[in-house]
């Protein structure tokens, strides 16, 4: 009874967070896309970088993966838990340091608006991913 009982409510955490977290990471994600909107006409537009809205929906699709990620981890030991987001998130920081440096050599002139515009927008999502982190481990069944 009580194992079951942990089973379906482990699940009914699994279904409604990843969904809650998806609707959540599209208004968060729109909401940045609106921010930049804004800010490139209101200041010189050369500083956003043109490839904003990319970048934007690169991170959408970063953060569901590492999200999605820490699900699966929830139903094993807490270290796993751990473990997989130290681990993601090193990965993802290596990872986006390649996408910088490879869109900076191919594209020298436009290379700090993108490095700038690229930091400001890690920033944004790191800040959001460790929140929602912090939160789904709370809900994590001991």
């Amino acid at each position: 009874g009580e194992r079951f009982a942990e089973e379906v409510s482990f699940s009914y955490v699994m279904q409604n967070s990843g969904t809650r977290f998806l609707i959540i990471t599209l208004l968060f994600s729109l909401a940045i896309a609106a921010a930049g909107d804004v800010l490139s006409k209101a200041i010189d537009s050369d500083i956003i970088q043109q490839h904003f809205y990319f970048i934007v929906l690169y991170f959408f699709v970063i953060t569901l993966v590492f999200y999605y990620g820490l699900l699966l981890t929830l139903k094993g030991k807490p270290q796993q838990f751990v473990r997989y987001f130290m681990g993601a998130s090193t990965f993802k920081l290596l990872f986006h340091a390649v996408v910088v440096v490879v869109y900076s050599l191919l594209n020298r002139p436009q290379a700090m608006n993108f490095i700038l515009t690229f930091f400001a927008v890690y920033i944004l999502y790191m800040v959001y991913e460790v929140r929602f982190a912090l939160k789904l481990n709370r809900t994590q069944p001991k």
